[in-house]
């Protein structure tokens, strides 16, 4: 497989993978919202910390209220991670590469963006908001369901899990890592709050009723840490995504070096006890997984799509 190639199938799992999870980001915060009371309540602010893209919001807006976000986050043509703008760059990969996907992937792909993009101004009122993210996502993820059943699951389906793993991998550190910096240590009066705030990301991520079955305890910080971090049978926990990506990577040729960022990064999650990190601790290891999870596309780029196509 030529390395364009190899790499243009690798980014469309990466921008399929970004654009759900922005949409569910977005959720998250109108959930939030709702549940939480009102001086404990988070910023829309919050929701481009979790992104990394300060700096080019900052560039454009001047607040940082519910409609400025919002229009950043989803539909902005201007900020290359909105959830438009990743599906917009998913569709241009997977059609310079039409001959290695299956026609109905590319069909619901494409589909999938011009839903997307007519909808738009949907996703920017808050009474339609929730329907049309909810359609965003469903979409994306019966996309994922067409590429497994008609896509040869050769080394072209590899790069393209490596990539959404490793995307899913990052957006699950990052959300643990924004949304405990708003919980309460140590006192009382902020506990109710907490356990709304813990349940709200178990929500987002689909993961509440799957936490209550392998967990078996209320919703609390530390338990929520292990099954987010840890659990090897949850798929949006990063250690899933983790061994997900270190299994494809074992199909592929000259995998060593990358196999081996992959273990480094299974070691900073296996030795790390979530239970002792206060809030400075947390946000430590988040910062320290997500740069391992940086070393390790850095690899994968090097091996696979640094190289000539002669």
């Amino acid at each position: 497989m030529l390395s364009r190639v190899a790499e243009s199938i690798y980014w469309i799992g990466r921008y399929t993978e970004r654009a759900e999870n922005t949409a569910r980001l977005v959720n998250l915060n109108m959930n939030l919202l709702l549940d939480m009371p009102k001086h404990a309540r988070p910023s829309w602010g919050n929701m481009v910390t979790m992104t990394g893209s300060e700096a080019a919001f900052k560039k454009r807006y001047k607040e940082d209220d519910e409609r400025s976000v919002v229009r950043f986050l989803l539909i902005d043509a201007k900020n290359p991670s909105s959830m438009l703008n990743s599906l917009a760059m998913a569709r241009e990969n997977a059609r310079t590469v039409r001959d290695i996907i299956p026609q109905s992937g590319w069909e619901h792909l494409n589909g999938l963006y011009r839903a997307a993009r007519e909808g738009s101004k949907t996703g920017l009122n808050r009474k339609n908001r929730f329907a049309y993210l909810i359609s965003v996502i469903r979409d994306i993820e019966a996309l994922s369901g067409v590429l497994s059943s008609t896509m040869l699951h050769d080394s072209g389906y590899s790069f393209l899990r490596m990539g959404r793993m490793l995307e899913r991998a990052d957006m699950t550190s990052r959300i643990i890592d924004e949304l405990s910096a708003g919980t309460v240590d140590s006192d009382p009066l902020g506990e109710a709050e907490n356990s709304l705030r813990w349940m709200g990301l178990l929500k987002t991520l689909n993961a509440y009723h799957m936490y209550r079955r392998e967990m078996e305890v209320a919703v609390e910080r530390d338990p929520v840490l292990d099954f987010l971090l840890c659990c090897p049978t949850y798929p949006r926990s990063v250690m899933h995504c983790l061994n997900e990506l270190a299994a494809e990577l074992r199909k592929l040729p000259r995998f060593k070096a990358a196999l081996g960022t992959c273990s480094d990064a299974h070691t900073l999650l296996n030795e790390t006890d979530h239970t002792d990190l206060n809030q400075q601790g947390l946000h430590q290891h988040m910062d320290a997984i997500q740069l391992a999870l940086v070393a390790i596309n850095n690899e994968i780029s090097r091996t696979y799509f640094q190289l000539s196509d002669d």
